[in-house]
């Protein structure tokens, strides 16, 4: 008797925090994507103009690493005011939040032997709660990484169509 109503109080427990888990902190049971889940795309282009997209998609963005051969562009990291917000977010992100964006274009060819590029983009966010503390990850909601990856194929769209003419 005493080993069953432990069971199903432990079993109640586990199922509160399982509850609680998948939503995100407002309460309001979004799912909050990992930032170690990355937005990726496969363009039929050449790399040259995959990295020309993804360099003006940038152009607004603090570089620190911009290297064509290796395929890598990373940001500064972003803090305070010039953090990318969210559309209807309506507070700016805390005075301990930064983050980087991690750009990676690999070259390729697709099974026609035609010029492929596959782009990733990675927002890694960080937050220090108080001065004595460390940096601690933070998840993406994935937002920010989808606006660039839109501008990247609309960069792309307005060469091809530049070029048709």
């Amino acid at each position: 008797m005493k080993q069953a109503k432990l069971l199903s109080m432990s079993l109640g427990l586990m199922l509160a925090l399982m509850g609680c888990a998948t939503g995100d902190s407002a309460g309001n049971g979004k799912r909050v994507v990992d930032s170690a889940e990355p937005q990726e795309k496969i363009f039929k282009e050449s790399f040259d103009d995959i990295w020309r997209a993804v360099q003006l998609a940038m152009a607004n963005y603090p570089i620190k690493v911009n290297n064509q051969d290796s395929g890598v562009l990373e940001t500064e990291a972003i803090r305070g005011d010039s953090a990318w917000v969210t559309p209807g977010q309506r507070r700016p992100p805390a005075g301990g939040f930064r983050y980087r964006v991690v750009i990676r274009v690999v070259r390729g060819r697709t099974e026609k032997n035609v010029s492929a590029g596959k782009v990733t983009i990675l927002k890694l966010g960080e937050i220090q709660r108080d001065f004595f503390s460390a940096y601690e990850k933070l998840p993406s909601d994935g937002m920010e990484e989808l606006a660039i990856m839109y501008r990247i194929e609309r960069e792309l769209a307005i060469d091809k169509a530049m070029r048709q003419n």
